[in-house]
């Protein structure tokens, strides 16, 4: 109805144009899961309406069905929030609460492959080519591979060096400090470092204006001696493999392997754009994943940590890494891996 009667005389009904995301939701045709952010953002004085949201389940009019939408809240402690707020007690009692800690051992193991999947990074210049920035491209994508192992081996071991807000000087929480954010700032310096857009000494200003000027100076000090391998080198003569001396380095080298094989992935088909990887490509991605694995059967068989070369062996198998499903090579270092990919 456009208008109601009240006592007889009749008022025009005014209805709440619903936001985008609630008529896609309403309207899903599968299972939907509608996340709140950074709630404890939300002032207290404002915080009424989410929960008319989370307890009525109306937005505008329109009635998110609880058997197909799904509500969760995030939210850091209300000390650590941007203009955090505690939750009023009638928004506590409506939440199930969930206290989530990232695990550094879990994030080390995944950073460099970047959950299988990393966006690109970089600027184009003005008036750069196709060609030129395809190559640069490349070039910064393979960088960062190497720099988010150099990262990981790094938190693997100082595991403390993950996350470490200041705790008691609230100055200090509004400067550069390390996070998993932060880290993965510092990864991308390094690739820009890597390919000569940066000189040594803007790359130490960036990387401590990313982490904090002490853990920059401790992650830099760590990086000059850990003796790390050259990985996109080793793929190119893997006859020069040199088991190194440090459990650091190993994992490093370990884990970089696969790592260098997503973002050889990644780089083909960016290249390719909507066409297909063409026979030429793909034949140079298999040949690198055969290597990879040479590579990783070396690495157990000079003795090698066998969890961090299980690590790998699993990140070898994932779709992103491997450069396709139908083909019938498979190296024979494949079968040292094999009861532990069958249990995994």
């Amino acid at each position: 109805k456009d208008a109601v009667s009240v006592n007889g005389e009749p008022f025009p009904v005014v209805k709440n144009a619903p936001p985008d995301w609630a008529v896609r939701a309403a309207n899903a045709t599968h299972p939907t899961v509608l996340v709140f952010d950074e709630l404890k953002c939300v002032p207290a004085a404002t915080m009424a309406p989410v929960l008319s949201i989370l307890s009525d389940r109306v937005v505008g009019g329109v009635w998110l069905d609880p058997r197909k939408v799904f509500m969760i809240a995030c939210g850091n402690n209300a000390a650590d929030s941007a203009g955090g707020w505690e939750f009023p007690a009638p928004m506590a009692n409506r939440l199930t609460h969930l206290t989530y800690e990232p695990d550094p051992i879990s994030w080390a193991e995944n950073f460099p492959t970047y959950w299988d999947g990393a966006p690109a990074i970089g600027i184009r210049s003005a008036g750069m080519s196709d060609e030129d920035w395809e190559a640069e491209q490349g070039q910064l994508m393979t960088a960062w591979s190497s720099a988010r192992s150099t990262v990981a081996a790094y938190i693997r071991s100082k595991v403390s060096a993950l996350n470490a807000m200041p705790k008691q000087d609230r100055g200090a929480k509004g400067q550069a400090w390390p996070s998993c954010r932060s880290w993965d700032f510092a990864s991308r310096t390094m690739a820009l470092r890597a390919i000569g857009k940066l000189s040594a000494s803007d790359e130490s200003t960036l990387i401590a204006g990313d982490i904090g000027a002490a853990a920059a100076g401790e992650f830099m000090a760590w990086r000059r001696t850990a003796g790390l391998v050259d990985i996109v080198a080793l793929f190119d003569n893997p006859d020069g493999f040199v088991l190194p001396p440090s459990v650091d380095a190993q994992y490093f080298l370990a884990m970089g392997i696969p790592a260098y094989l997503v973002n050889a992935k990644a780089v083909a088909l960016s290249a390719a754009g909507t066409k297909d990887i063409s026979a030429k490509t793909m034949k140079g991605l298999l040949a690198k994943w055969m290597t990879g694995w040479t590579l990783l059967g070396r690495f157990v068989k000079a003795a090698g940590p066998k969890d961090v070369a299980a690590l790998a062996a699993n990140q070898m198998v994932r779709d992103n890494c491997q450069p396709t499903r139908k083909f019938d090579q498979f190296p024979p270092e494949v079968e040292m891996f094999l009861g532990l990919l069958e249990q995994s």
